[in-house]
């Protein structure tokens, strides 16, 4: 069955204080599956052209009746109670693991914009408010998208609750992350390392180094294991000390 069309009229009423006239839009519409009258003030009747107010309405009915916005209002749910119904209505779905992460997100989003922040007015300003505020705790570029991420996802899920109209994070600019490059080392510093392990009789580091100079597809997986070697003890060996320089 077909929703009816909706019906944007123009009224000029008595508003404000001292009262003066304006032109309002007015239609009908849901509030908590209440139907009820809304109202949108367009302007002054002093200031504002009759044929503007009336394309004004047209417009607004052609978005609402073509699905781009909503006619029905939603009652009004603060931030800290939208999150909370959410990881209650995701934890079906998401591992203990994903339930912690999404609340910390949770708790950087309510530190930002406050937890009695109505849920339905966080748009791209609040959005990049809440990027800011994690920027600004030192978090790492990837740190900052996976909590934006998580949040993304809480809005969508309210979305396909009805609780709010549209999710903010969905136009959300991903930025791309580089991975750095693993060092590779040098003929010389592999001779260096090989030299150390023998002076420790450290066979299976030995055994390990000779296998990512001979693996060729490996040398990057190796070379970020050798920095994981134990500072030798000899420290008055010439070899020991190049090694040392070279953060092994």
């Amino acid at each position: 069955m077909m929703k009816p069309l909706t019906e944007v009229r123009l009224l000029k009423v008595k508003a404000g204080k001292p009262p003066r006239l304006v032109y309002k839009a007015a239609w009908w519409g849901l509030r908590d599956g209440v139907r009820r009258r809304f109202t949108e003030t367009i302007g002054p009747v002093r200031t504002t052209r009759h044929k503007d107010a009336k394309l004004y309405c047209a417009n607004k009915q052609d978005a609402i009746n073509g699905g781009r916005i909503s006619a029905d209002r939603l009652g009004r749910m603060s931030l800290a109670d939208f999150l909370e119904r959410d990881r209650e209505a995701a934890a079906m779905d998401l591992k203990a693991a994903s339930l912690r992460d999404l609340k910390i997100a949770g708790r950087h989003a309510l530190k930002a914009l406050g937890e009695d922040f109505n849920v339905q007015k966080v748009d791209a300003a609040a959005v990049v408010r809440i990027r800011q505020h994690l920027q600004a705790k030192n978090l790492a570029p990837v740190t900052v998208l996976k909590q934006l991420s998580y949040l993304q996802g809480a809005f969508r899920r309210g979305v396909d609750l009805g609780i709010i109209h549209a999710n903010p994070f969905s136009k959300m600019k991903r930025p791309k992350f580089q991975t750095p490059r693993p060092k590779v080392f040098a003929l010389a510093e592999v001779d260096a390392m090989l030299g150390v392990c023998r002076d420790r009789g450290d066979l299976w580091w030995e055994s390990f180094i000779r296998l990512g100079v001979t693996s060729g597809p490996v040398e990057a997986v190796v070379g970020s294991a050798l920095h994981r070697i134990p500072n030798p003890v000899n420290r008055r060996s010439r070899r020991v000390s190049r090694v040392r320089q070279h953060g092994c």
